[in-house]
This record gives C-alpha cells, structure tokens and sequence, in this order.
C-alpha cells in the first residue's frame, strides 16, 4: 500500500514536471498577447492624433519654408517638440511596461512556489514595478521618437528639395505615421513587451536568492543571435539583463529560473 501511494505521488509528481510548465506559458503567451494588442491599439491612437497636430503646425510654417532651404531642420523643430512627444508616449506606455513586470513577477513566484511546495511571497514587488516602469517608458518613448522624428525630417528636406506644395508635404508626414502605426509599433512593443516580462521575472527571483538563470527558453537554435546564448545556459542575472537589452526584433524567448535543492527564499511572509 505505501508503494502504491508512493507510485502515485511519482505519477503526480511527473505529471505536474510536464504539463504545468506548459500550462503556465500557455497563461503568460496568453497574457503577453493581450498587453501587446492593448499596447499597439494605444500607439495607433496616438500617433493618429499626433498626425492632426503636425499637419496643422505644418500648415503654419510652410509658408517660410524658403528660410529652410539651407538647414532642413529648421522646419522640423517647428513643427516637431521632442519633448512633447516622448512626454505624452511615456505617460501612455508605462502602465503597460508595469502590468508586463507584474505579470513577470507573479508567474516567477508562482513557479518558484510549486518548486519548494509552499507559498512565496515577496513584499519588495511593488517598490520594483515602481522604478523600473518609468525608465522602461522612457526607453520606448525615446527609441519611437527619434526614429519617427528623423523620418519626418527626411522627408519634408526632400519635400522642400522637390519644391512640392504642403499637400505633397503632408502627405510625406502621413505615410511617416502610417508607417509607425502598422508592423513597426507592433514588433516594438511585442520585443519590449517580452523584455519587461523576463527581466521582472528574473529579478523578481533575484532577489530572493536564486542566482542562476536558463535564457532564450523556446528561441530557435540555429538562430545566430539567441543561439549561443542558448546552448551557454545557466547565466548569471547580469548576463540575462544584458542580453534581453539586446533582443533581436519580435524575440519571444523566455527566461527560466534555476532553484537549487534545498533552495529557502531570502524573504517570505
């Protein structure tokens, strides 16, 4: 009868190895999908609205675009404030980055919970999400601007070198956003998205002791960007951080925690 049951627990045993891993990715694939769709819905709304005000700026200074002739920037920075742009994309961006990192977090700890058999619990998390949202923000909202800010004044040096109308103009600037609404903010924000998520994870774990990490968990191996860093596993957390601040576009590898045996969280309550 004990080995009965002692059988039994084995097959529970194995049977939770197999199949809850992929249960959890299942929930976190899952999750990740709903915060990127949310995410690139807000980008899309955003640079629509942003498009109406550039055009209108635009309408205002095109009538001295011969003073620009000479520097192609000056017309740019009349119509295009940097500081606006990246002001109002963090503001938009930040709540997403701080439910990725809280996903990340709670699927750590719950992962790291079902290893050692008892709940885990981490009283730090918040403080994390606090600090670590905003700089994310900054980050996208930086990279999404300059790009789109460049492209914009690419275009209207060429505007102004073709002599074309504001009509031509605009329609130059449109193209820009439409461009930054469509495959480009979606790859953004499903890498950033997914980097959010395996750093708060992996920090998460850090921090209550584990020092060993497995990266690019589901990558392709023959990939010459994910698989080296594949086949070096385990890493330590600062090579993890590294390497997912350097994630080639629409990376959707994971990062996996190694509990040793015996393993007691630093702090538990």
């Amino acid at each position: 009868m004990i080995e009965l049951q002692s059988d039994v627990k084995a097959d529970i045993l194995l049977f939770c190895d197999k199949y809850i891993p992929i249960y959890e990715d299942k929930i976190r694939r899952y999750k990740l999908a709903t915060l990127v769709n949310n995410m690139q819905k807000a980008i899309r709304n955003h640079f629509k609205e942003r498009l109406v005000t550039i055009r209108s700026r635009l309408s205002g200074v095109w009538k001295l675009k011969m003073e620009a002739v000479s520097n192609a920037d000056w017309i740019t920075y009349h119509i295009f404030d940097m500081d606006e742009e990246v002001a109002m994309l963090q503001d938009i961006l930040k709540e997403f980055y701080m439910d990725a990192g809280e996903a990340g977090r709670l699927n750590a700890l719950r992962h790291l919970s079902n290893i050692l058999g008892y709940n885990v619990v981490y009283k730090g998390s918040i403080l994390f999400v606090e600090q670590n949202a905003i700089k994310w923000g900054k980050k996208y909202a930086g990279t999404i601007s300059e790009t789109t800010e460049k492209a914009i004044r690419n275009q209207l040096a060429t505007a102004i070198k073709e002599g074309e109308g504001i009509g031509d103009a605009m329609k130059r600037i449109s193209d820009v956003y439409h461009a930054a609404t469509g495959y480009r903010s979606e790859m953004i924000a499903r890498t950033e998205m997914g980097r959010a998520y395996n750093i708060g994870g992996a920090r998460q774990d850090a921090e209550l002791g584990i020092t060993q990490f497995e990266g690019c968990i589901g990558c392709d191996p023959d990939c010459l960007k994910c698989g080296p860093f594949q086949s070096s596993n385990p890493h330590t957390l600062e090579e993890i951080e590294d390497f997912e601040g350097s994630v080639h576009p629409n990376h959707v590898g994971s990062v996996a925690s190694i509990v040793p045996e015996g393993f007691v969280p630093k702090e538990t309550y």
